[in-house]
C-alpha cells in the first residue's frame, strides 16, 4: 500500500502532508514514532492536509502522546468540516488554528519564521508533497524563492486533486 502521508521535522517543526485518503494506521502510527523522536524539539506543526484528516482512534493516540503539551499547529485544508474541526479545538484550548490553501503563505507567517526559515519550510513541504506521490523532486527547486515555492505547492496539490 502507498503512504497516505509523509513528514519531517524542521527547524523544530513537525510538517505532514496528507493525500486525498485518511492516514492509515501505519502511517499514523509512524508518524507518531517520529514526533515522539523529536518532540524536544517540537515548537510547533504545520499539517497540510487534501483529505479527511485523522479518525477518532487516531486524534485519541495522538492526544496522548502530547499528554498535554500545547504545541502552535497550523493546519491548511480546503475540507470546511477539517476546517471547523480545528476552529472547535481552538475554542477549547488548543493551539491550532485553520487555513484554506489559498491562504498558504498566511499560515506559514503565523510562525515566527526569519524569510529563509520560511523558504527552507516551503521547500521540504514541495519535497515532502513528490515523496507522498512517488515523484522525484527537481533539483532546481532548491533555487526557487518563497512566492515561487508556494506556488509550486499549490499547483502539486491542484494537480493532485485532478
Amino acid at each position: 500500500m502507498t503512504a497516505t502521508l509523509r513528514y519531517a521535522v524542521l527547524d523544530g517543526i513537525m510538517l505532514e502532508i496528507h493525500d486525498q485518503r485518511a492516514p492509515s494506521d501505519a502511517d499514523w502510527d509512524a508518524m507518531l514514532d517520529h514526533f515522539d523522536a523529536h518532540t524536544d524539539e517540537a515548537l510547533g506543526a504545520i499539517v497540510l492536509s487534501d483529505g479527511p484528516g485523522p479518525n477518532a482512534a487516531q486524534r485519541k493516540r495522538l492526544a496522548e502522546r502530547l499528554r498535554g503539551r500545547r504545541i502552535q499547529t497550523v493546519v491548511i485544508t480546503d475540507s470546511l468540516v477539517a476546517r471547523g474541526a480545528v476552529t472547535a479545538l481552538r475554542w477549547v484550548g488548543h493551539a491550532i488554528q485553520a487555513f484554506a490553501s489559498s491562504d498558504l503563505e498566511r499560515a506559514i507567517a503565523s510562525f515566527s519564521f526569519l524569510p529563509e526559515q520560511r523558504r527552507r519550510v516551503l521547500l521540504r513541504m514541495v519535497e515532502l508533497r513528490y515523496e507522498l506521490a512517488g515523484q522525484p523532486a527537481a533539483a532546481e527547486l532548491g533555487q526557487l524563492d518563497e512566492a515561487a515555492l508556494a506556488e509550486h505547492l499549490r499547483q502539486l496539490r491542484a494537480s493532485s486533486a485532478a
